[in-house]
């Protein structure tokens, strides 16, 4: 990380979160760097998630993902029944 001051909010994020419930940031795809996404996964509990190839494209992504999240829920719930 570039600027020590978001490297130590970074750090606190990862001391005070379960590794169970990791903290997510949306990039632009193109921004996507291999090796930061995986400092901020290893280090910082920080799941990276993209869109793209521009910023049209995130709100129809965002929904696309919302659908997953709600038929995982749905899958979860009937087999606790």
């Amino acid at each position: 990380m570039p600027d020590p001051d978001v490297a130590l909010l970074l750090e606190e994020v990862k001391i005070d979160s379960a590794a169970t419930k990791p903290h997510y940031a949306v990039v632009l795809a193109a921004a996507k760097i291999p090796v930061v996404v995986n400092d901020l996964r290893n280090t910082c509990n920080i799941s990276v998630l993209s869109y793209g190839p521009d910023y049209s494209y995130l709100e129809k992504e965002l929904q696309s993902l919302l659908e997953e999240v709600n038929a995982e829920r749905s899958k979860t719930v009937m087999s606790t029944v």
